[in-house]
């Protein structure tokens, strides 16, 4: 039962996880489209249709927002707002993270200028063909769809599950939307930098309850999916849900005993009533009397009613009289 139970886990990691993946390669693959779309278009004659262009892929990916920055630090928003004056694109951390993949990617949390927090973005470096200015566009994830798939599946499990980067960041939290410190994330997370380079299972310790955690890295981002299980509760459900299966099999199989030997005895009564019957069909006697164990009459055919003319109330006084001669 434990085993299976450490099975569960892993394959609902590897769920959840190729999940992310798919939603995490399609943002990629939005961004990356949008950078080629802009690679042809003059930053000054077609302004209007890159904004158009940055306004679809924000569409499309549902992303917060998306933008491109020039090295010569022009800066387009999709949206229309205002752009602080101090603002350097080629200084931003979502750029420089971008020019040091070489190819469309994840970014690790930053601090965003807009707004004041920390955002993740997929960003996608590019040439100018005609400038050969080097840009790159950055489109600014909205976690919101997997932090409510986080808290669907925290639902069903006797621990959590949560989202990091490699180097310990935590992305989403158990804690749902709000922005309260995962406590017990911490030592989850610990847990996981000790031992990244380990596939199986590990576990820890937290308020003194054992934890079981599992954790896979993401193919497309800088992330790893974890999940944790608290042992004491699994097992203690465990052991209640295998009590209630053994109750359960004891009564089927009793139900199963008592139904076979009820089939057997109206096997041997319906073969008992099939050799009279046969051998009514082939006997040469034509007069047939059938008695009970007490040698009460239970049926004349026509020809003893024949032979015996009596009213079906005299037949109880014939069973007598058969009884008593037959035990003579």
């Amino acid at each position: 039962m434990e085993r299976l139970t450490q099975i569960n886990q892993i394959n609902m990691v590897k769920f959840f996880k190729q999940r992310v993946d798919e939603w995490l390669l399609f943002k990629k693959k939005i961004v990356s489209s949008t950078a080629v779309s802009l690679e042809d278009l003059d930053t000054a004659m077609d302004y209007k249709e890159i904004k158009k262009i940055l306004d679809n892929a924000s569409s499309i990916g549902n992303f917060d927002s998306v933008s491109i920055g020039y090295d010569n630090n022009l800066f387009i928003l999709n949206t229309d707002e205002e752009i602080p004056k101090d603002y350097v694109a080629t200084k931003r951390d979502w750029y420089t993270m971008a020019l040091q993949a070489g190819e469309t990617t994840v970014t690790l949390p930053y601090q965003d200028a807009f707004v004041d927090k920390k955002v993740l973005s997929v960003v996608a470096p590019l040439k100018h063909k005609k400038t050969d200015m080097t840009a790159v566009v950055s489109a600014d994830l909205n976690l919101n769809t997997i932090q409510q798939e986080i808290l669907n599946i925290n639902e069903r499990l006797q621990g959590f599950a949560f989202l990091i980067t490699q180097d310990g960041s935590l992305i989403v939290s158990p804690k749902g939307f709000d922005a309260a410190p995962c406590e017990e994330c911490q030592p989850a997370i610990e847990t996981i930098m000790k031992n990244k380079d380990k596939i199986e299972l590990q576990t820890y310790i937290y308020k003194d309850q054992k934890y079981i955690i599992f954790y896979e890295p993401l193919k497309n981002s800088d992330w790893i999916f974890a999940m944790t299980l608290n042992e004491n509760q699994i097992f203690a459900e465990l052991n209640q849900s295998f009590f209630h299966n053994m109750i359960l099999t004891i009564v089927f199989t009793v139900f199963g005993i008592i139904s076979f030997y009820f089939f057997i005895f109206l096997t041997k009564k319906t073969t008992s009533y099939k050799r009279l019957l046969d051998w009514f069909a082939h006997s040469p006697t034509q007069a047939v009397a059938i008695v009970d164990v007490h040698y009460r009459i239970l049926f004349l055919n026509y020809l003893f009613q024949d032979l015996i003319p009596l009213t079906r109330g005299k037949i109880f006084d014939v069973s007598f009289d058969f009884n008593q001669k037959a035990q003579d």
